[in-house]
């Protein structure tokens, strides 16, 4: 005879323990038993006396201390730790619940797609606090390799494109 309770509507991954006297997937005020999906994924570890409320997400390599209180409408990532007598209030994400692919580093950011023909922008801005800077002369900036053009603001140049070509817009 179990002496832990998993209600309906809960996955819990493969490899998981649940200890004596532990609640997993409880409705909270409101809801239906097993109206919210309550997912725990692989490997979890939920010791004894420790209430899970449902509408959780929580990710692989779980494990609470004895006690612990999770409220409903968690996000919460993987490889966590909740200690003893701990309480998670609802809605609050906890630990790295972005793309697991962003935080194990096989994800792809802006600075890692080179295309064909692709461009790259610098800014540059004043060196002097406040100034009103009467003109900018874009023309020794054009003459480096690989400038293509500059756009810039101010005075007389407000949106205007200067191009390596010589076209101004």
């Amino acid at each position: 005879m179990n002496t832990y309770r998993i209600y309906k509507n809960v996955s819990l991954g493969d490899g998981s323990t649940v200890e004596d006297f532990s609640l997993v997937g409880v409705a909270p005020r409101g809801a239906q038993d097993g109206e919210l999906p309550t997912t725990i994924g692989e490997r979890a570890v939920i010791r004894s006396h420790t209430v899970i409320y449902a509408g959780n997400v929580i990710g692989r390599n779980f494990q609470t201390g004895n006690k612990v209180n999770i409220r409903e409408s968690n996000r919460i990532g993987d490889n966590v730790s909740i200690g003893t007598l701990s309480v998670v209030e609802h809605h609050d994400p906890v630990g790295r619940v972005e793309d697991a692919r962003l935080v194990t580093g096989s994800g792809k950011y802006a600075s890692d797609w080179k295309l064909p023909g692709q461009l790259y922008a610098h800014f540059v801005r004043s060196d002097r606090a406040h100034a009103d800077i009467v003109s900018v002369d874009a023309s020794p900036a054009l003459k480096h390799p690989g400038v293509v053009a500059i756009h810039g603001s101010g005075p007389g140049r407000r949106g205007r494109t200067s191009s390596a070509s010589g076209a101004s817009s």
